[in-house]
C-alpha cells in the first residue's frame, strides 16, 4: 500500500503528525494496515472525550482475511502496550459472566475482543440474542442488569475483530440492527495474490531481522475527558453530506453517523494535541470514509486514479508496482477511471 500521508499538504501533516506516525509504526510491521489502523487508533481515543448526558462512544468491527493482523493490532498492539485503559474479554463471552465482571472492569475502558467468532460458537440463539442486547445497552445506556447483578453508569466502547468470511457467513443469524447502530463495521480492502505475496516478502524480512512489535502508547486518559470544538460550519456540512452516505450505504441511522463521524474528528484532534477540530481532521476521515463498506474498488480507484495523475512519466507497470498490486488489478481500475483523466503523454499502453 502507498503511503497515503506522504503527498497530503503541509497543514495535513502538521495537524496530523502523531496519528501518521502511529499509522506509519504499524505500516512498518503489519503490512496493509496503514490506512485500516487509523479509524481503530482514533476511535479507540474517543473514550478520552469530554462528551454530554446523552453520549455513545464510538466502537468498531474490524472484519479481515483470516491471519492477517487483527490480533496483531487489537490484542497486542494496542492493549497489551496500554493495561490501563484497554481490557481483555474472554474468548467465550454469556452476557452473565460479563456482568459479573462489574463495573471497574468496564469504566473507562476500551474492551477488546479479537475474533467473535470464537465467541459465539456454540452458542444457542437466546444466548446470541441476550449477549447482542447485553452490547447494545452497555455502549448506550451505560448499564445492564440481570436478576440481582448490574453494571450502572459504565463508560467504555469495544474494538471487536471478526475473520471476513466469518462475518458474511453468519451476519443476519449473529447480528441484529441495533448491534450495528453502536458497533460499526470497517473493512480491510480485499488483497489480491500478488499483494498478499508481497506480504508473506515482508513478513519474512521482519522475521529475519527479529523486528518488534510497535510500541503504541495511546497519550489518552479517560478519567479526565477533554473538550474538543468544533465550531467550523463548513465542516459540519459536510459532515452532514458525509453522514447520509453512511445511512445510505451501511444503513447506519444519519443521526447516529452524524455523531459518529464527529466523534472521530474530535478524537483525533486529540491524539493530535489540539483542542479543536480543523479541516485536516475532515480530511483523514475523508480518506477512511469507504472503509466502513465492504466495497473494495472505490478505495481502490481512489489510489488508482492518484498514482496516475502524480506519476504521469512512469509506465503503468510501475506504476503498480509502485503501489504494491499486480498489474492484472491496476489495468481494470486504470479502466475505470480513464474516462475521468484521458490518456496522458509518456504513458505506455501495455
Amino acid at each position: 500500500m502507498v503511503d497515503l500521508f506522504s503527498e497530503k499538504s503541509l497543514e495535513f501533516r502538521k495537524d496530523n503528525f502523531k496519528i501518521m506516525k502511529y499509522a506509519r509504526n504499524i505500516e512498518r510491521y503489519l503490512k496493509s494496515y496503514l490506512l485500516i489502523s487509523v479509524p481503530i487508533i482514533v476511535n479507540c481515543a474517543t473514550i478520552g472525550l469530554k462528551t454530554g448526558e446523552q453520549y455513545l462512544l464510538n466502537s468498531n468491527l474490524l472484519i479481515d482475511e483470516q491471519g492477517y493482523g487483527k490480533t496483531t493490532i487489537l490484542k497486542y498492539i494496542l492493549a497489551n502496550n496500554n493495561p490501563k485503559i484497554f481490557r481483555m474479554l474472554p474468548e467465550k463471552m454469556y452476557a452473565y459472566e460479563l456482568l459479573k465482571l462489574g463495573n471497574e472492569f468496564f469504566n473507562n475502558k476500551i474492551l477488546i475482543h479479537e475474533d467473535l467468532l470464537k465467541s459465539f460458537k456454540g452458542l444457542t440463539q437466546k444466548s446470541l440474542e441476550q449477549l447482542s442486547t447485553f452490547w447494545v445497552s452497555v455502549l448506550s445506556e451505560h448499564g445492564w442488569k440481570q436478576l440481582n447483578s448490574e453494571l450502572k453508569n459504565v463508560r467504555c466502547n469495544v474494538m471487536f475483530g471478526m475473520a471476513e468470511v466469518g462475518y458474511f457467513a453468519n451476519k443476519l443469524r449473529l447480528f441484529g440492527e441495533t448491534f450495528f447502530e453502536r458497533i460499526v463495521p470497517i473493512f480491510q480492502y480485499k488483497r489480491d495474490l500478488g499483494e498478499k505475496m508481497n506480504i508473506l516478502e515482508h513478513k519474512d524480512d521482519i522475521d529475519d531481522k527479529d523486528e518488534k512489535l510497535p510500541k503504541l502508547k495511546l497519550s489518552i486518559n479517560p478519567n479526565s475527558p477533554k473538550k474538543i470544538i468544533l465550531k467550523d460550519e463548513s465542516i459540519k456540512k459536510r459532515t452532514r453530506e458525509l453522514a447520509l452516505e453512511l445511512e445510505i450505504n451501511i444503513q447506519l441511522a444519519g443521526t447516529r453517523a452524524l455523531s459518529y463521524i464527529r466523534q472521530f474528528m474530535k478524537a483525533n484532534a486529540l491524539l493530535n494535541e489540539r483542542n479543536r477540530v480543523t479541516k485536516s481532521d475532515l480530511e483523514l476521515y475523508e480518506m477512511i470514509h469507504d472503509l466502513h463498506t465492504s466495497a473494495r474498488h472505490k478505495r481502490i480507484t481512489y489510489i488508482v486514479k492518484e498514482t496516475i495523475e502524480k506519476n504521469k512519466g512512469l509506465s503503468f507497470e510501475k506504476m503498480a508496482r509502485k503501489i504494491n498490486i499486480s498489474l492484472p488489478t491496476f489495468l481494470k481500475y486504470k479502466n475505470i477511471v480513464k474516462g475521468m483523466l484521458g490518456k496522458s503523454k509518456g504513458q505506455k499502453e501495455l
